[in-house]
């Protein structure tokens, strides 16, 4: 198991000299079946207390509302030797209504080479 909490507080010109407050977290699993395969399952969570901004007829406007983000993922990861490690994993993304690209499933294909 492996989990981080982390607190910031920005002030970039994107938040209009305010700053603004984060929290954000991770947890994962880890669980060896066999000596080459590992089962992961995985939970980001991300939460800032800035405020949202929303096109209004036109003009861009702010809003409050929830702008809290979480995204799971569940994968395998198979040892097929010391150099090489493929991974699939099916993640699921939940976050801000109004985008839809923080809003999509995602079958992820990678594959890890160790030199």
């Amino acid at each position: 198991m492996l989990g981080e909490a982390d607190f910031r507080s920005d002030k970039t010109p994107d938040t209009k000299g305010r700053k603004v407050g984060r929290f954000i977290s991770y947890v994962e699993a880890d669980y060896l079946f066999f000596d080459w395969l590992n089962l992961k399952v995985a939970v980001d969570y991300a939460d800032d207390d800035g405020n949202l901004t929303r096109s209004v007829n036109g003009k861009n406007v702010l809003a409050l509302g929830n702008d809290s983000e979480n995204r799971v993922s569940i994968g395998l990861e198979p040892f097929l030797n010391r150099y090489v490690q493929p991974r699939i994993f099916y993640r699921i993304n939940n976050g801000i209504r109004s985008d839809p690209t923080h809003n999509q499933n995602q079958l992820l294909i990678e594959a890890h080479v160790f030199l």
